[in-house]
């Protein structure tokens, strides 16, 4: 789904990460707080 911007400067990042070596896949849900992230703060503007 890649990345959703939510109310109160939180955005929401869907991510996949395979691995051939293993032949696994992992799906990677994260919640990130914008104003702990000052890059991320900005590119918001």
């Amino acid at each position: 789904s890649g990345v959703r911007m939510l109310p109160d400067q939180r955005a929401e990042t869907h991510s996949i990460v395979m691995r051939a070596k293993t032949r696994t896949i992992r799906y990677i849900k994260s919640l990130h707080y914008l104003p702990n992230k000052p890059l991320l703060a900005d590119l918001k503007h």
